[in-house]
């Protein structure tokens, strides 16, 4: 992690994130739905690698704010979507207990671009509490975002593309380090019963 918070891959883990962004290329190649496909196998594929880079960046970034998640008993648990399905599922991409603090949901949204954007229809049809932005960068690194509620998420700027999404540049959000993320974790934890429940119907 350098003064930057710029969270770095090594050649091993880009290795993984490639297998994870084909093998999800190729089953996505089946179900894409119309307000997914941005028009040819690049650009679907470059979008199904950043979203791979970035959820499996997360978890690595959170195995290091929370270690806890590997020890048994240790009240802490996590909760991922596997990485490649064979259709998409209705529910948020990264879920994190505590024992004695709660719950957090959120999705991850990541792209190499100065702005992160979250697709309007797929905000509306499956929400989450929170979105944690992540940026892909050229050095093969990320940076991993603090996470924004999807309150907040509603009142960014809603722009025509492909389709409607809401955007932000990265660069008026805040970025944090494994340390700060485990500290933003203890402070915003969620007792179970004020989650809005999320239909997965």
């Amino acid at each position: 992690m350098t003064a930057t918070k710029i969270f770095l891959l090594d050649n091993a883990e880009w290795g993984i994130i490639k297998c994870i962004a084909e093998g999800r290329m190729t089953a996505n190649d089946r179900t894409r739905r119309k307000v997914c496909d941005l028009g040819s196998r690049e650009k679907n594929l470059a979008a199904d690698r950043a979203g791979a880079a970035g959820e499996y960046g997360v978890e690595q970034f959170l195995h290091i704010a929370c270690p806890e998640f590997k020890q048994p008993n240790s009240g802490w648990a996590m909760r991922l979507t596997p990485k490649v399905m064979k259709r998409s599922v209705k529910e948020a991409d990264v879920a994190i207990y505590s024992r004695t603090l709660g719950r957090f949901i959120a999705d991850t949204k990541a792209s190499a671009t100065a702005f992160c954007s979250i697709n309007e229809q797929q905000r509306t049809e499956r929400p989450a509490p929170f979105y944690i932005p992540v940026k892909i960068l050229l050095d093969r690194g990320i940076e991993v975002f603090e996470p924004v509620p999807s309150a907040a998420v509603a009142k960014w700027s809603l722009r025509d593309g492909h389709s409607p999404y809401r955007s932000i540049a990265f660069s008026d959000l805040h970025p944090m380090t494994p340390i700060e993320f485990r500290a933003w974790l203890e402070k915003n934890l969620t007792p179970v019963d004020r989650i809005p429940r999320i239909s997965v119907d």
